[in-house]
Parts: C-alpha cells; structure tokens; sequence
C-alpha cells in the first residue's frame, strides 16, 4: 500500500487536494477529525482541562476557539498540547492504515497540518506540501474562520518555513504543490503529480 502524506499551511487548500485524489480512488485518513474525536471525548477532554484550564465546552468536550487563544502564538504551549495530542492521533492512525492494509487498499492520503512536525511523515512514501500567497491564506482565515487579520497572521507565522519543512522531511521526497490559482488550475497539477507517484 502506497502512503502519500498531505500537508500545509493553514488555509492553503490542503482539504481540496484531499477530495480531489479522494475522487481519483485514494482513501482519505484526516488527523484534524481525528483530533476532533479526541477532543469530543470527555475523557480526554479532560485532560485537556486539567493542563489548560477553562477551555471545555458545555458538553464536556474541548472548546477549539477557548484552546487556540492560550496555545496559537505560545511556543511552550502549544509543544505541550502537542505532548498529549499526538500520540493519541498517531495510535488512530496506525489503527486505521492497518485496517486499510487488509482491505487491500492500494493508495492512501494522510493529511495532517502538524503531518512533519508530529512525525507522521516517517511512514510515507512521499509528501506534499500544499502553499498559496499568505494574503490569500489571510483572506480564507478570516472568511472561514471568523478570525481577525492579525488573528490569522499570528496562525501563520507560527508554521514552520519550507526550509525547516524539509529538514523535518528529512529522506522522504517533499513536493511543494502550489494553490494560487483557479480550482482547474490546482486539478491538473494534481493529476500529473498523482500519476507519476502512482508509477514511481
């Protein structure tokens, strides 16, 4: 079973390359939902609390908008978050890449934001990495997300740079797939990198 890991910044466009190799027959493995399972479980949630105090929501889950004001933008908080997110996350996934090994699934996608930075990345064949002009990063936070504009380049300037993309690549080939452009445009890069890595 090949691995394709999926990454970016956020707000580059990381899902719309996802559904589009999803339309192409790959399976789609999501760190973020897999996060927000996490943070649904009041268990877990509470472990959460118990590190970062007021941040649960009425239900008893992880409050995302209440986390991100303590952890975006906090180096030390957000290694400590971290600490406790992932490797639950890593233990989903290799739950689910198992499940999809004895279905005899051919291709699979992991799209994760913290892919690299989480570690994620070891077991992929290849990864790429989804970039677009941070003005346009800026707009889709603030659109999407509710955020303000110093809010979402608070968000952004906390991603690592290309530079120290590839290093946290380390031997596993990173492709920088750019997504500036109309959705045809992003289509056709994907369709030419999805069938030479099919081939490689």
């Amino acid at each position: 079973m090949k691995i394709l890991g999926l990454t970016g910044d956020i707000a580059s466009g990381k899902s719309t390359v996802a559904h589009l190799l999803e339309a192409r027959g790959a399976r789609h493995l999501d760190a973020d939902l897999g996060v927000r399972e996490l943070y649904a479980q009041p268990d877990f949630a509470a472990r959460i609390g118990e590190h970062f105090g007021d941040v649960l929501d009425v239900h008893g889950g992880v409050d995302r908008i209440k986390l991100g004001a303590q952890v975006f933008g906090n180096t030390r908080k957000m290694a400590e978050l971290e600490a406790i997110v992932h490797p639950e996350v890593a233990r989903l996934r290799e739950q689910q890449l198992e499940t999809l090994r004895q279905e005899g699934t051919e291709a699979v996608v992991i799209e994760a934001v913290k892919l690299l930075e989480s570690g994620q990345a070891s077991n992929c064949d290849e990864i790429w990495c989804v970039v677009a002009w941070q003005p346009l990063q800026i707009e889709r936070m603030m659109a999407r997300r509710g955020l303000s504009r110093d809010e979402a380049k608070a968000r952004l300037e906390a991603q690592p740079s290309p530079e120290a993309k590839l290093m946290l690549a380390g031997p596993v080939p990173l492709i920088f797939l750019p997504n500036n452009d109309t959705r045809e445009d992003l289509e056709v890069r994907v369709d030419a990198e999805w069938q030479r890595f099919l081939a490689s």
